[in-house]
């Protein structure tokens, strides 16, 4: 479903003329990378999802944050392991987003249950099973 509706979104982004490269990181709005501490910004930005549309920022052994923009908001997809207080680790997931004016303010209030429901759970199953197959390769070398 959240691959589904991503494309919906660029589909409509493209007709709309929303999603134009001066838009997005870099161009309407300053890369998050560029707003780091040092000792995150000197450190591994590690690879761009191919689940996700957004551009990866930094990478530490226990997180990584990603971000996308456009004319409608600018995102930021912050992933860590916390400890689940029994000895182990789990995957939380947390994405701050802020609608750029007028018509970025009402489409995230349109899609907020579509984000919740169906794009947030489908992107931790991919994002867990992109971490899940690099380990694997990790582990085999």
């Amino acid at each position: 479903m959240g691959r589904f509706l991503f494309a919906v979104r660029w589909k409509l982004g493209a007709l709309l003329g929303r999603d134009k490269p001066d838009s997005g990181v870099g161009g309407r709005v300053a890369t998050l990378r560029d707003r780091l501490p040092d000792d995150l910004r000197e450190g591994p930005q590690g690879p761009d999802l191919s689940s996700a549309p957004f551009t990866s920022g930094f990478q530490s052994h226990d997180e990584r944050a990603a971000e996308y923009a456009s004319k409608t908001m600018h995102g930021v997809m912050h992933i860590g392991w916390v400890s689940d207080g029994n000895g182990g680790y789990r995957g939380q997931l947390d994405v701050l987003v802020k609608p750029n004016g007028r018509i970025g303010s009402l489409y995230m209030l349109a899609v907020r249950p579509l984000r919740y429901l169906g794009v947030y759970p489908a992107l931790m199953r991919s994002i867990g099973q992109e971490w899940r197959e690099n380990a694997e390769r990790r582990t085999a070398r």
